[in-house]
C-alpha cells in the first residue's frame, strides 16, 4: 500500500511539473520531471531496455507516425525504459541521435508542403545509435530503415519494424494513390528492400495487416493501435445536442475578420502555436448556436475534406453548420476557396492537445472522410470525447472499423450520402446523445497504455526469437 501511495504521489508531482513546463518555464520539466519519474513511478516490466526508435521525421507535429513515436517514447520512459531517437530532429538533445535532412531532388518543395523531412543516412551516427541500443524499432519504410537494418545485422541487434505508411497514402501526393500499378510496385519494393528479414512487424490496425498479407508479405504481424492519450478518455460526454428549434443569432460573415479559430501564423519546427485566448476557442461557434462538425487530419488529397464542405452545402442544416478542420497541409487554400459558398465558411485550426480537447468537447458530429487511412487516430480521439463519428466506408481505409452501426458509415467519395447521414443525426438529437456514451466507452480499448503494453510483448517475443536464432 505504501508503494502504491508513493507511486501516486510521484505521478501527481510529475504531472504538476508538466503543467508548469507548458505554462511557465520549459527547463523545469527536464530537471524535476525526470527526477520524479525515475524515483517514484513504477515500471511495467521487471527488466528495462535501451530502445532506439528509428524514424525519418521527428520534427513534424502534422504526421501521425511522428506523433505516435513521440507518445510511445513518453510512455516507455514512464515505464522505466531508456528511449532514444535516431531521426531528423529539432534539437541536439542527449536523447536524440540527430541526422541531417535529406532534400530529395525535384520533389523537395512537394515534400515540404506536406510538412515531412527525410533523413540523410550518416553511417557513423547510425552505427553509434544502434551500438547503444538493446532493441531497435524502425517506423518508416525509407532508406534510413534499410541502412539501419544492415547495421543491426552487423552488430547482432534485435530489430522490429512498423508499417504505418500506406503506399496509397504516400502516392496520393502525386495523384497515383488509386493506381494499382504504382501502389503495387511500392508494396513490392518495400517488401523486398525494407521489410525482408524483419520477422516482427507492428501494424496500427487489422486492416493494414491484411493489406500486407494480400500483397505477399510473410512477416509476423502485430496489429496494435497507435493508441490515444489518457486525457481523451477521462469523464463522461456532456449533454450538448442543440434542439432543432434553435436558430443562429447572426448571419454569415467573413470568418477571417474576427474568428479566433483561424490560424494563419507560421510554425517553427515542431512547435504548435497556441490559441491566444482559449475561452474564445470554446465560445466561437456556440455563441451562434451552430452545429459544429469537426475533422482532424492533414489537409491533403487523400483525406478528402472536400467531401465535408460539399456535403454541408447539400445539407438542410447548411445555414446552421460550422465546419472546423484541424490540421494543415497543401490543400488549405483550395478548401478555403471551396468553402466560400457556405453561409459559415470553414475554420482552419492547428492546435495542441488541450486545445484539441476543448474543440472536441464543443463538437456535435465528428466526420472522417479519408479515402486512405492505416488507422485514423484523430477519429478515435474524436469519438473518445463523446462525439458520434461519420466515417467513410472506403476499402482502403481502416476507419470503417470504428462505426458501431450503419448510421455512422457513408459511401466513400459520395458527399450526397454524407449529407444524408449528417441530416439524420441532426434530425434525431436523442439518438445522437444516446450514442455519445457508447462511443466514449468503446474508445477505451484504444488507450495508449494498452497499446504500449502489447507493443512491449512484441519486443519481448522478438528478443526471444533473436536469442534463439529464429527468423
Amino acid at each position: 500500500m505504501r508503494t502504491n501511495a508513493i507511486a501516486q504521489i510521484g505521478k501527481i508531482l510529475y504531472l504538476c511539473t508538466v503543467f508548469v513546463q507548458t505554462t511557465y518555464k520549459p527547463t523545469i520539466h527536464t530537471a524535476y520531471a525526470t527526477y520524479f519519474r525515475s524515483y517514484y513511478l513504477p515500471t511495467n516490466n521487471t527488466s528495462t531496455m535501451r530502445i532506439l526508435m528509428v524514424i525519418d521525421d521527428f520534427i513534424s507535429s502534422n504526421n501521425g507516425t511522428t506523433i505516435s513515436c513521440k507518445r510511445f517514447t513518453e510512455q516507455l520512459r514512464l515505464a522505466g525504459h531508456e528511449v532514444r531517437i535516431l531521426a531528423t530532429a529539432a534539437d541536439n538533445s542527449e536523447y536524440v541521435f540527430r541526422l541531417e535532412e535529406y532534400k530529395l531532388p525535384l520533389f523537395h518543395s512537394l515534400i515540404k508542403a506536406n510538412d515531412f523531412h527525410f533523413a540523410k543516412c550518416d553511417t557513423s551516427i547510425i552505427h553509434r545509435a544502434v551500438e547503444w541500443a538493446d532493441h531497435v524499432h524502425c517506423m518508416m519504410p525509407f532508406m534510413l530503415t534499410y541502412r539501419t537494418k544492415e547495421i543491426c545485422k552487423e552488430l547482432n541487434k534485435t530489430l522490429t519494424a512498423a508499417f504505418h505508411i500506406q503506399p496509397e497514402n504516400l502516392l496520393s501526393a502525386i495523384r497515383l494513390g488509386k493506381s494499382p500499378i504504382a501502389t503495387g510496385i511500392c508494396y513490392w519494393a518495400w517488401k523486398k528492400w525494407v521489410y525482408s528479414n524483419i520477422k516482427h512487424v507492428h501494424t496500427p490496425s487489422e486492416f493494414m495487416a491484411q493489406e500486407l498479407v494480400d500483397h505477399g508479405y510473410k512477416n509476423q504481424f502485430w496489429p496494435i493501435s497507435n493508441g490515444i492519450h489518457e486525457a481523451f478518455l477521462t469523464g463522461q460526454p456532456e449533454q450538448r445536442t442543440k434542439s432543432k428549434e434553435q436558430r443562429p443569432s447572426s448571419t454569415a460573415s467573413d470568418p477571417s475578420a474576427d474568428s479566433p479559430l483561424i490560424r494563419n501564423t507560421s510554425f517553427e519546427r515542431s512547435e504548435i502555436r497556441m490559441a491566444s485566448d482559449k475561452s474564445e476557442l470554446s465560445e466561437s461557434s456556440q455563441a451562434d448556436q451552430l452545429f459544429t462538425l469537426t475533422m482532424v487530419g492533414r489537409l491533403s488529397r487523400e483525406k478528402r475534406q472536400d467531401l465535408i464542405i460539399k456535403a454541408v452545402n447539400k445539407s438542410k442544416y447548411r445555414d446552421r453548420i460550422q465546419i472546423v478542420l484541424a490540421g494543415k497541409g497543401p490543400l488549405q487554400n483550395y478548401y478555403r476557396h471551396l468553402g466560400k459558398k457556405l453561409p459559415h465558411q470553414p475554420q482552419f485550426v492547428y492546435l495542441n492537445q488541450s486545445e484539441l480537447q476543448d474543440l472536441l468537447r464543443k463538437t456535435d458530429l465528428y466526420i472522417h472522410s479519408s479515402d486512405m487511412e492505416s488507422e485514423g487516430i484523430g477519429c478515435i480521439e474524436g469519438f473518445a470525447m463523446g462525439n458520434v463519428p461519420i466515417v467513410s466506408d472506403s476499402r482502403k481505409a481502416a476507419i470503417k472499423q470504428f462505426a458501431l452501426d450503419q448510421r455512422s458509415l457513408f459511401e466513400a467519395g459520395n458527399y450526397n450520402d454524407l449529407a444524408a447521414k449528417i441530416d439524420y443525426w441532426l434530425d434525431n438529437p436523442d439518438e445522437l446523445q444516446s450514442m455519445r456514451a457508447q462511443y466514449a466507452q468503446y474508445a477505451h480499448k484504444y488507450s495508449l497504455q494498452n497499446s504500449v503494453n502489447k507493443w512491449l510483448q512484441m519486443l519481448q517475443q522478438a528478443q526471444e526469437d533473436h536469442e534463439a536464432n529464429i527468423v
